[in-house]
């Protein structure tokens, strides 16, 4: 089945809820966590438009599925949240960068 798949750039994983002065999660998802950037070859969106995702419900390495169904192909990624990842999780993986928590 083919699904309509849009690109993601300038992006960060994010929790679900607000949490104040924490702008970033970590690559090992809690419960309820989205992706931020700017979007690309959406349809309800223009080309560069920010957008806050719906709640991530399948990673496979670079390509994730969110609850509404939308599937995003991740593609470069905000400079300070590599920042966040480089400093806190120095081992993070670019082929398979966001992780679901077991």
């Amino acid at each position: 089945m083919y699904k309509h798949i849009m690109k993601l750039e300038n992006w960060s994983v994010i929790g679900g809820q607000v949490h104040g002065t924490r702008p970033y999660t970590a690559p090992e998802l809690f419960s309820g966590s989205c992706l931020a950037g700017e979007v690309y070859n959406h349809f309800r969106f223009q080309d560069g438009e920010p957008v806050r995702t719906s709640m991530i419900c399948k990673v496979k390495g670079r390509r994730i599925t969110t609850h509404s169904g939308h599937v995003y192909e991740l593609g470069k990624i905000h400079p300070d949240y590599r920042q966040f990842l480089k400093h806190f999780f120095p081992n993070w993986d670019w082929r398979n960068p966001v992780k679901m928590k077991k």
